[in-house]
């Protein structure tokens, strides 16, 4: 679909004809690669003892996940990566994920201040997934009564 816009004084001929299904087109994959960066954006402004310290709370996460036979323990250190990388990983994880999650820290004797810490990191990690992918998914899963990861924040 082209529209033809009545130039103006202002405006040079070369800007008089859009194509909106272009437009439309480059408009999606921009924001694709936008939401596919927020991980890497995020971690980059991060000191290099943040980072560290997120990593350890998504790995003791992930050793979680294991325990309760969601991943394989082999692939724990992977896993972890995988969940600091972009939003993939975080498929599936819902609430009820994350409450197991910090029941398990406390059955392992993990100080409250340690839980409140991985949980906080998870949550934000979770919040960059759920901005990072396509919001349609996550509105169907509210609607199926599921609590997506990006509701983790109430």
């Amino acid at each position: 679909m082209t529209t033809t816009l009545a130039p103006t004084t202002n405006q040079p001929q070369h800007l008089t004809h859009v194509d909106h299904d272009r437009m439309a087109a480059f408009s999606a994959r921009a924001g694709a690669a936008l939401r596919s960066s927020k991980f890497k954006e995020f971690r980059r402004k991060k000191a290099e003892r943040t980072v560290r310290s997120h990593d350890a709370d998504l790995r003791i996460f992930s050793q979680a996940l294991a325990d309760a036979g969601i991943i394989d323990e082999a692939h724990v250190q992977a896993h972890a990566d995988a969940l600091a990388a972009g939003p993939a990983a975080w498929t599936g994880v819902n609430h009820d994920i994350v409450a197991a999650f910090k029941m398990w820290m406390l059955a392992k004797g993990y100080a409250l201040a340690s839980v409140d810490h991985a949980l906080a990191t998870v949550r934000t990690y979770a919040r960059l997934a759920y901005e990072s992918t396509d919001q349609k998914a996550y509105k169907a899963d509210v609607a199926a009564g599921r609590r997506p990861v990006g509701l983790l924040l109430d």
